[in-house]
């Protein structure tokens, strides 16, 4: 499996690094797709921060796929940049769009388009642990701008049938996921692929609407 040369090599901000859990959610990914023809697969690495998830995702896969990245914050857009350079990706489908995810949901041109979604999106809920003093720090850490909820509901929108969504959560609820699916009338499937501490690997399949 092709790597970038150091994963702490990546450009990004001062006021936020990534951590080992984008590294976990990235390796996982890579193994279980290894060996899949993943040529002309539309990806999508949903809160991307400065790119690390999809990027080694796409390193380590030797066919070609597209690969957006959705990031509400601008500040990560310089740092993105930087990182397709550092890793030689300039001629790789890879594509930074600056968007809240709540703007996914009913956008019908975004509906059923991606076989595979990854995120390490924000863990917390406003209101159950201690904000930092910095804002943008914030908007990582948690879900200042949507909730948990409403990225669940964008990430089904965009995924096609078929398609599979693996993301991380922290104190993870099944039933709440099973409840939006139910709302939304979509079939899933939902595995929990591995759990670190308090931290779920989780993998969701988007089945037909019904």
């Amino acid at each position: 499996m092709n790597e970038s040369k150091d994963i702490w090599d990546y450009n990004q901000p001062d006021f936020y690094h990534f951590s080992d859990d984008s590294v976990w959610l990235a390796k996982t990914v890579s193994q279980i797709l290894k060996n899949e023809d993943t040529y002309d697969f539309k990806a999508l690495d949903l809160c991307s921060g400065c790119g690390v998830v999809g990027m080694e995702i796409v390193l380590a896969l030797s066919q070609s796929l597209h690969f957006d990245f959705i990031e509400l914050q601008s500040a990560f857009g310089k740092y993105f940049d930087l990182n397709v350079k550092l890793l030689g990706l300039l001629g790789a489908n890879l594509k930074l769009i600056n968007q809240d995810f709540r703007k996914l949901y009913n956008n019908e041109k975004l509906y059923n388009v991606y076989d595979l979604v990854v995120s390490n999106p924000p863990y917390f809920e406003v209101g159950k642990h201690r904000l930092s003093t910095n804002t943008e720090k914030n908007i990582c850490r948690f879900f200042k701008e949507g909730s948990f909820a409403e990225f669940i509901q964008s990430v089904m929108w965009v995924t096609k049938k078929g398609g599979r969504v693996f993301f991380l959560s922290r104190g993870f609820e099944a039933n709440q996921v099973i409840f939006i699916a139910s709302q939304l009338k979509i079939q899933i499937k939902l595995e929990i692929l591995e759990k670190k501490s308090d931290t779920f690997l989780v993998l969701m399949l988007v089945g037909d609407k019904y």
